[in-house]
């Protein structure tokens, strides 16, 4: 049986994979402060145990690395574990699979949490996560603000036969391009989004603009999103997927329409290829605009 590893400063959990063994136990003891310093790239390359936050979180952590990925971790394995852990005021700023926690998640995330930071990169950005394989489960992403070019999500960038399960983003985003969702950017298929709840505000765009997922190509439903999508130049632009292709389905859905703009726009989807995937179990709202809706998707 592995002894746990007990972690109490940002020193410590730089070691993971170095001194400590990758696939070991850990669990922090304590709020950790990883402030005054910038960092480049990811802090642990690959991680193979299991890391319990025990409801401490990791505030300050600032990563720039503009050439390459930028995270906490840059690859969560599969068999692998996160839970109770959460991170206040970053900053993370990347190229490609940049997310505040990991670039690539093929374990389970559970009960991660991110506040007041800001996130950034070019492709594949989530606010958690860059692109998930695995599970994040009772996951929140809030009051953050995260901009990119392609697959940009409030949670997620892109779910690659990931499941999303009971997750919550309150969310700026900001896009220059492409796939640009609530939660996910792209959803694809075999990935399961259900559950979950958004608050977006999402600005700019060219193609495919949701308050749930950018593209959808898996399963979305029982979602609930409040939506303020500003994106007077994209097409297909939809209160839960921008763009749903088959075998996309969306069921039992609802979003609330603060405001919706776009050269193609639906209620529920932007522009439906899925002969048949969204059934009229999906419904919508629409209410005044509101600088309530603004502030509510963050202010940073």
């Amino acid at each position: 049986m592995n002894t746990t590893i007990k972690i109490s400063n940002f020193n410590e959990l730089t070691l993971i994979g170095k001194k400590y063994p990758k696939n070991g136990v850990f669990e922090l003891t304590n709020d950790i402060d990883a402030s005054g310093k910038t960092y480049e790239g990811s802090i642990i390359e690959g991680f193979e145990g299991i890391l319990y936050g025990n409801g401490y979180k990791i505030y300050g952590l600032k990563i720039k690395n503009k050439n390459a990925t930028a995270n906490l971790i840059y690859k969560i394995n599969y068999n692998s574990r996160i839970e109770n852990l959460s991170f206040e005021d970053c900053e993370i700023v990347g190229l490609t699979e940049v997310g505040v926690l990991a670039g690539i998640n093929f374990g389970i995330v559970k009960n991660c949490h991110v506040f007041n930071s800001y996130i950034r990169g070019y492709d594949i950005v989530g606010g958690l996560v860059g692109s998930c394989f695995g599970k994040i489960t009772h996951s929140t992403v809030k009051n953050c603000r995260i901009e990119g070019y392609d697959s940009i999500g409030g949670l997620v960038g892109l779910s690659h036969d990931g499941i999303l399960d009971h997750c919550y983003t309150k969310v700026r985003i900001i896009s220059k391009g492409y796939f640009a969702g609530g939660i996910a950017g792209n959803n694809l298929t075999k990935s399961v989004l259900v559950n979950s709840y958004s608050i977006a505000m999402i600005q700019g765009g060219r193609d495919s603009i949701g308050g749930i997922s950018g593209i959808n190509k898996g399963l979305i439903q029982k979602c609930e999103c409040t939506v303020y999508l500003n994106c007077p130049t994209a097409y297909n632009v939809g209160g839960i997927t921008g763009t749903n292709y088959h075998p996309g389905r969306l069921d039992s859905n609802k979003v609330t329409i603060a405001d919706i703009q776009g050269i193609l726009v639906g209620n529920i989807v932007g522009f439906d290829y899925s002969n048949g995937g969204v059934n009229d179990k999906n419904t919508f709202d629409i209410v005044e605009r509101s600088d309530a809706c603004l502030a509510s998707a963050g202010k940073i």
